[in-house]
């Protein structure tokens, strides 16, 4: 159960940096 919680951890935040660096670097990213 704890080790399932820090993967879905690890995933959100993993997802959630990558939007926002997709945001903020859409024109260098392109």
């Amino acid at each position: 159960s704890q080790s399932l919680f820090e993967e879905i951890r690890m995933t959100y935040i993993k997802e959630l940096g990558k939007a926002i660096v997709k945001r903020e670097g859409n024109s260098s990213q392109n």
